[in-house]
Parts: C-alpha cells; sequence; structure tokens
C-alpha cells in the first residue's frame, strides 16, 4: 500500500473510527483493526507455474508490473519471480514498470518484443499492465505465439480469455474478502472486539478449460 495511506488510517483509529481495509495491505498494524486481503506472494507463485505451462517449462518471458512500492503488485511480482527459477529453461528476459498506464505498458511490451523476437509469455501484475500488454502484443501481431497470464477477472478480462486474447487469469476473491471484512465490521460494531487482525485467502487461476465451472465461476468479479 502507498505510504500515505497509512497514517490517514492511524489518524482515524487515533480519534476513535475503527478503520477495517481490504485487499492492500497496511505495514503498520495500529492503523486498522482488521485486514482481509489475497495471498499476492501466492498469486504471483501461482502465475509462475501458469505461465510455465503454458510454454512448455521453456522460453523467454516478461514481467510487467504498474508501479513499484506497491505491497500487492510488489508482492506478486517477488513470488513470480522466486517461483520461475523452479523451471530453469525458462529465462525472465526484463521487470518492466507501466506507470499504472497500459499505454505505457503496450510500448514497453513492444520495445521487449523486438529485442527478443522469440518471447514466449507474460506475466502482467495488474489489471491495466494486463490490458497494456495485450495491446502491445495485438500491435506487433503476437498474440498467437505469446502467452499472456493477467491478474485480475473483471468482466473486460474474462471476455479477452474467452477471446483468447490472453490465455490465463489470476482471480482474486473479492466477493469473499467483502462478506469476511462486512461480517468482522458488524461483529466489532456489536461488542465483539476479538476479530481476527489478518486474513489471508489464496488465488485462483482461471483458464479456458475451467473458467464455465461453477467453482470457478463465483470468484469471477461482477459489476452488478
Amino acid at each position: 500500500m502507498p505510504k500515505r495511506w497509512s497514517p490517514r488510517s492511524k489518524k482515524a483509529m487515533s480519534a476513535g473510527i475503527p478503520v477495517f481495509t481490504v485487499d492492500t495491505n497496511v505495514s503498520d498494524e495500529s492503523a486498522y483493526v482488521a485486514n482481509v486481503t489475497s495471498d499476492n506472494l501466492q498469486g504471483g507463485k501461482l502465475g509462475a507455474d501458469t505461465l510455465a505451462k503454458l510454454i512448455g517449462e521453456k522460453g523467454k518471458v516478461l514481467v510487467m508490473n504498474t508501479k513499484p512500492g506497491i505491497s500487492t503488485t510488489d508482492d506478486r511480482q517477488k513470488g513470480f519471480l522466486e517461483e520461475i527459477k523452479k523451471f530453469p529453461n525458462v529465462q525472465v528476459v526484463a521487470t518492466e514498470y507501466c506507470d499504472d498506464q497500459a499505454t505505457v505498458a503496450a510500448k514497453k511490451t513492444q520495445d521487449v518484443l523486438l529485442a527478443n523476437p522469440d518471447l514466449s509469455g507474460v506475466f502482467a501484475a495488474n489489471v491495466v499492465s494486463g490490458a497494456g500488454v495485450a495491446q502491445g502484443l495485438r500491435v506487433k501481431n503476437a498474440q498467437d505465439k505469446v502467452k499472456l497470464v493477467s491478474y485480475d477477472a473483471g468482466p473486460e478480462q474474462v471476455k479477452s480469455l474467452k477471446a483468447n486474447e490472453l490465455q490465463a487469469i489470476i482471480s482474486q476473491k473479492p466477493l469473499e474478502e467483502a462478506r469476511i471484512i462486512l461480517q468482522m465490521a458488524y461483529d466489532y460494531l456489536n461488542g465483539k472486539k476479538d476479530v481476527k487482525k489478518l486474513t489471508v485467502l489464496d488465488n485462483v487461476s482461471v483458464t479456458p478449460d475451467n473458467i464455465d465451472k461453477p467453482d470457478v465461476q463465483q470468484w469471477l468479479y461482477r459489476t452488478k
């Protein structure tokens, strides 16, 4: 989480306003009552395993991240880079940052492809970087040969998955996160002060092979 957020949460807590956080971690535990988040290290590792399988456990890959210093995406990148070492024939040729701009991710993807025309796969650490990578691959007509694993399972990402513009999505469990944190807040405000400080949920790999299964469908992000 950006460092500026923690003092604001801590100020609210000091004023007697209980703070419950979801998704991104706050490093200062005194700044919140409870936090529910995805296991971003596990998500990065899952992304590495998924991409390695898609490219036959060999080839060159790119990591496209958003901005350094954000705990969620930093951990996804860290998990990916740690796990991909288990595949000796997979080489990470670049780790790029797009400043959370799809156009920058698209341009950097094209640059990496120019230097590595035999690129096999890309891991995108969030939805914006994933959209940019997909755009960059289309510009270079590389979408059929370069496998893309991207984070988050919003409607556009599901549409892209079904159109084969990306080959796998690492999905969080926002519905479960919201259910847990709302129950915690309700319990806390009704006198139950011993709520669990940190709840961490695993991520799910969504592919064309499993996207229609009920146990996967429940984790796709909905707007309604």
